[in-house]
């Protein structure tokens, strides 16, 4: 097994053989692994983490011209750092150790495959600011004052996602009435930012203080400025000094981000504020750049304990619709099935002017019942349309964009669809997935919702 850099695919390092073998059985199993094996791996893991290294398996080392199966570290903060198989087109061998996506620290998922606890769950806003404390290294590591031996902070990019969807939601960003003019610019960037602004400046986030004082939405400000003040905040005391900025922009890659104001520099150019979190940045879905167009973009800074710079640690990055109408989205395929119910309600407006569409881009999991074995699961579906007639509600669509026709992709979402039947009737764009679409979808969508 060999350590690559995510980016550039040049090799680092070989696996030892004890390091392979504890790496396998940590991923087969957290709970039944030896101490020793659980160190060593968590070793390695750290070493994947902190310097953007993959994890190349050499199951398929017999087939040539086969590209082999690849890992990436995950550390989230509710469970210990693991290993993660990234979507590629080469599966690992049957008797690998490192075949499927296995499970973390115990845990369990219903038999339709939904989760049994909550992963993408709102956020506390008063957990942000936690007390100060010393972190314990992993077993083995130098404990000293050496930045590049110390073991990063459990301040995940996970938890970047749910600070960031937690705010979308608060303000709004994830329900339109439709129909909406998607091409128009109306209401604009400018006063989305005002309706972000209004629900960091009423909700408290520490002893009455609000998270206007810790979360900015203007990233030209200096870093430094804001920790200084942060720094002379009593309110603060016993707790960690942090912030974070949000932005929206199309300049996104793994090294960072850039905000733009546009012809405001020197002789009418661009004037950009990069920003390069030390732990590099996570786009939704992507590896390398974004390709979606613009994205919310969240970063979160801290004093460095060594230098004592401010620095920007980690980021998170989410496409958007567009910057006017910044619903989250996963894909180019979410924002086309997006258009499509927009059209949908055009027409509808149009020849059944009682018919009315709430669209709803989930951001949280929802809980349900799994049919299969009556257990409580989290789904999380990528939109939900509510049809009122008269203002009165009436039913409840759950629309899923389909992006993949592999058989373990089908089997698992029909499963995961079967469960989504608990929130509504579930439409799949496209219509007969995973054959092909017999006409658009916002055709086949006008059809169902007026034979409802």
């Amino acid at each position: 097994m060999l350590l690559v850099f995510r980016k550039s695919r040049y090799r680092k390092r070989e696996l030892t053989d004890k390091e392979a073998t504890a790496v396998g059985n940590v991923y087969r199993s957290r709970m039944t692994s030896t101490l020793p094996d659980i160190d060593l791996a968590d070793k390695v893991f750290w070493e994947m983490h902190n310097e953007g290294l993959w994890l190349q398996c050499d199951c398929r080392a017999d087939h040539q011209n086969v590209n082999p199966p690849e890992l990436t570290a995950v550390n989230d903060p509710d469970i210990p750092i693991h290993l993660r198989n990234i979507n590629r087109e080469t599966d690992h061998a049957d008797n690998c150790p490192l075949k499927g996506q296995h499970t973390e620290g115990g845990e369990e998922r219903t038999a339709s495959g939904a989760r049994k606890k909550a992963s993408l769950r709102r956020i506390d806003y008063s957990s942000l600011l936690r007390k100060e404390a010393n972190r314990k290294q992993p077993t083995g590591t130098p404990d000293d004052n050496d930045e590049e031996t110390r073991r990063p902070r459990r301040a995940a990019v996970s938890s970047l996602a749910r600070l960031l969807f937690t705010l979308i939601e608060d303000a709004g960003f994830n329900e339109l009435s439709l129909p909406v003019n998607l091409d128009k610019s109306y209401p604009g960037a400018a006063e989305r930012i005002r309706q972000l602004q209004a629900v960091l400046d009423k909700t408290t986030v520490s002893r009455g203080h609000k998270l206007s004082e810790v979360v900015s939405l203007r990233p030209w400000k200096s870093p430094e400025e804001i920790m200084a003040t942060l720094d002379k905040a009593e309110w603060l005391e016993g707790r960690e000094r942090r912030f974070w900025m949000i932005f929206t922009t199309d300049r996104v890659t793994e090294e960072g981000a850039e905000f733009v104001l546009e012809g405001k520099g020197k002789d009418g150019n661009d004037l950009c504020f990069p920003f390069r979190p030390t732990r590099r940045l996570k786009i939704n879905g992507e590896a390398g750049e974004g390709r979606r167009g613009h994205y919310w973009v969240i970063v979160r800074f801290e004093r460095n304990e060594v230098s004592g710079l401010v620095e920007c640690r980690d980021g998170y990055a989410h496409a958007i619709y567009s910057r006017n109408w910044p619903v989250p989205v996963d894909s180019e395929l979410e924002k086309a099935t997006l258009k499509g119910i927009n059209e949908c309600a055009v027409w509808l407006r149009d020849k059944y002017p009682s018919i009315n569409l709430a669209l709803q881009k989930p951001v949280h999991e929802q809980q349900i019942t799994d049919p299969l074995s009556d257990e409580k699961g989290y789904v999380i579906p990528d939109f939900i349309v509510k049809v009122s007639e008269n203002g009165n509600h009436a039913h409840t669509l759950v629309i899923e964009t389909m992006g993949y026709t592999t058989e373990e992709y089908i089997e698992r979402k029909k499963k995961m669809h079967r469960m989504m039947n608990e929130i509504g009737r579930v439409v799949t764009d496209p219509q007969k997935w995973p054959e092909p679409a017999e006409k658009p979808f916002c055709n086949y969508l006008y059809g169902v919702i007026i034979h409802l």
